[in-house]
């Protein structure tokens, strides 16, 4: 969260009775501190670079290829990996039902790959596509992913869309995109 934002607005603050919404309180998403009649609103996260928003109906919001797997599949392979590189591959392939994970390290031989068996894909469908994502955006997803249920990625023009449940009253979405300077 960005405490940075909370930090100063609590100072500010002339009374000691403060109401914070947090983001899920929120039709909006983002946070809501009330301190008398102060009343700030922020988004919850600072985005270190712009972020650019397409409309739905733009060719960039269309998916190039989507697949189901099971959230098991997804944390395997990101787990193998890490430990070889920064990065993982997704390639899905729908017309031959074909998706693998994959990853290479930087200046060695090392490789993952792991591509999965017909039985193990749910769905596949549109065309051919590769995705490449940032192993740290994902690494610590995966413990709140329960094996058995299904993820399903759909590789956008510029982003990547992860939904996936992590209980059962809920989906959780992620619009990852792949990002050219270091993670702060």
């Amino acid at each position: 969260m960005n405490t940075d934002t909370l930090s100063a607005v609590l100072r500010v603050c002339e009374t000691t009775h403060v109401t914070i919404e947090l983001p899920s309180e929120t039709p909006d998403s983002t946070v809501v501190v009330r301190a008398g009649n102060l009343t700030v609103r922020f988004l919850p996260f600072t985005a270190a670079h712009p972020l650019l928003f397409t409309d739905d109906s733009s060719p960039e919001s269309e998916s190039r290829a989507t697949t189901t797997v099971p959230q098991r599949a997804l944390t395997r392979s990101i787990t193998a990996a890490d430990f070889v590189g920064d990065e993982i591959q997704l390639n899905v392939d729908p017309p031959r039902n074909y998706v693998v994970f994959s990853a290479a390290g930087k200046g060695s031989d090392d490789e993952v790959r792991y591509e999965l068996p017909d039985s193990r894909i749910h769905t596949t469908s549109g065309r051919e596509a590769t995705f490449t994502m940032q192993i740290p955006r994902l690494k610590h997803l995966h413990p709140y992913l329960p094996p058995e249920k299904p993820a399903t990625l759909s590789i956008k023009h510029d982003y990547l869309v992860l939904e996936a449940t992590p209980i059962d009253t809920g989906t959780l979405t992620l619009y990852i995109s792949f990002c050219t300077d270091p993670l702060r």
